[in-house]
């Protein structure tokens, strides 16, 4: 796995730094291309992705984010 730091900011390809359920309640949640998504699908397809993680050390819970198929969070 490969991880660098650059500025404040922390790029990861660890798998095991991602947060499934995170992940899992976005997508089958708030994202209208992957509404409805079962868990398991979302893990299989991280197993099977490049997956990359990046945080900013200055706002470590504001900064976590994950960019799916291009498509913007909502504001709700």
């Amino acid at each position: 796995m490969t991880q660098c730091r650059r500025e404040g900011y922390l790029v990861s390809d660890d798998p095991a730094r991602l947060d499934l359920d995170l992940i899992h309640r976005l997508l089958a949640d708030e994202s209208y291309r992957a509404e409805g998504r079962p868990r398991d699908v979302v893990q299989r397809s991280i197993a099977k992705s490049i997956n990359l993680r990046v945080e900013y050390s200055e706002l470590p819970d504001v900064s976590r984010f994950m960019i799916c198929y291009g498509t913007p969070p909502r504001a709700d």
